[in-house]
């Protein structure tokens, strides 16, 4: 995703991957978070990784290893679009919750998740898939199969 991205002139803000993705990069700094930094300071931003119907798991060692959907805020500053390629945080019911009265509240600004409700598995095409689609290289997909 990111060299699909760069290869289009795309600026890449920053790559937390695996152990340097935290739970703060995340959360508004209402809520003792640094999203302003980070998630919050992009127009796009995408995970991968692991979540469920109550929001996003970190493999870093630090404190805050998962991220709760009353955590947060978007789009109060710039996020528009998030993708969250793991298994199922738009549930359609979690705890006795929808899943638009669990993540709804993050919505000041976003203008979309864009994530599974069910069940999904890593893989190394995800990522450059999306960026062909948003790049509008998406007949490059489906002659390579994909």
């Amino acid at each position: 995703m990111l060299t699909r991205f760069s290869d289009d002139g795309v600026t890449i803000a920053f790559n937390h991957g695996e152990a340097n993705a935290f739970e703060k990069d995340f959360v508004d700094p209402s809520k003792a978070g640094e999203d302003s930094l980070y998630v919050d300071d992009v127009d796009l931003a995408f995970y991968t990784g692991h979540a469920s119907g109550g929001g996003i798991a970190f493999s870093t060692q630090e404190a805050g290893q998962f991220l709760f959907y009353d955590e947060v805020l978007w789009g109060n500053q710039d996020l528009e679009w998030l993708i969250i390629a793991a298994c199922g945080p738009l549930q359609d019911e979690y705890l006795g919750q929808s899943w638009s009265q669990r993540w709804g509240l993050a919505f000041d600004g976003l203008h979309m998740i864009a994530a599974y409700s069910t069940v999904t598995y890593d893989n190394y095409h995800e990522g450059a898939l999306v960026a062909d689609y948003l790049l509008g290289y998406h007949f490059l997909c489906v002659w390579l199969g994909f």
